[in-house]
């Protein structure tokens, strides 16, 4: 009695060092299972179609699976750089000392015109002002690179994972699925 509880102890700390050790990877795992699950009919079908060549429908499968995922996704990413590169293109000569003069004396003044005291005394720079701005911008911009380059990397490994994970499930999974009824109790 007192091995059972030790061992059921054991078992329970083991289980739980396992959660923390895959829990990044779970969601992959899950939605690899769920995409397997889906395809299963095809890959059998395409297995038997190709003479019970089962590795070469898994990566059959994987490969439409990737079109699938990659093409509205690579599409999205370059109307963003698209619509990046055109602020860019116009952003650029708006910040140049003159036409920044022009706007802030025809567009802002106007309609801020309690700004006028301090643009008649001097008091109001509008160098430093443009200056300060542009730094914390170029600040700002670099801290939003870093996180885009860290979660385009760490995007790409799960994609990978989970491509792999659908591969050895869709190739494996017959196997998979037998071994799991002899083993269940259910």
């Amino acid at each position: 009695r007192d091995i059972l509880s030790i061992l059921l102890g054991v078992l329970v700390l083991v289980l739980g060092l396992a959660y923390f050790v895959f829990r990044p990877f779970l969601q992959t795992c899950t939605d690899a299972a769920a995409v397997a699950l889906f395809l299963a009919p095809a890959q059998r079908r395409l297995s038997r179609t190709l003479g019970g060549r089962s590795a070469i429908a898994a990566g059959l499968l994987v490969l439409l699976a990737t079109v699938v995922i990659l093409v509205p996704v690579l599409s999205s990413v370059a109307l963003l750089a698209n619509q990046g590169v055109a602020f860019f293109a116009w952003v650029g000569p708006q910040l140049q000392p003159d036409a920044l003069q022009r706007m802030w004396s025809e567009t802002i003044v106007p309609r801020l015109p309690w700004l006028q005291p301090w643009l008649q005394r001097g008091e109001l720079q509008l160098a430093p002002m443009v200056s300060d701005a542009l730094s914390q911008v170029a600040a700002g911009a670099r801290t939003v690179i870093q996180g885009i380059v860290t979660g385009l990397t760490t995007t790409a490994l799960e994609l990978l994972l989970f491509l792999l994970m659908l591969f050895f499930l869709l190739k494996d999974g017959a196997a998979l699925r037998a071994y799991f009824r002899a083993v269940s109790p259910l």
